[in-house]
């Protein structure tokens, strides 16, 4: 998966859930272990504390692991 395409997942399920959505968002691709299975983890509003959205996406599947809003 391409880091637009993690971000595109994430961007539609903020929209669907009906967080806001803030610029710079921040994705990295990280794995749980060395050989453990890659995932992205995308941060919205990433130089700022609070109004975060943060979404775990699946490298492989491109399903949703995880998903939070915090507001402040």
């Amino acid at each position: 998966m391409e880091k637009k395409e993690a971000i595109e997942i994430a961007k539609t399920l903020t929209l669907k859930s009906g967080w806001i959505w803030r610029e710079p968002v921040s994705a990295i691709k990280k794995r749980k272990y060395f050989f453990g299975k890659a995932y992205w983890s995308i941060t919205t509003n990433s130089e700022c504390i609070g109004m975060n959205v943060r979404v775990l996406i699946d490298d492989s599947t491109g399903q949703i692991i995880r998903s939070s809003f915090s507001k402040r």
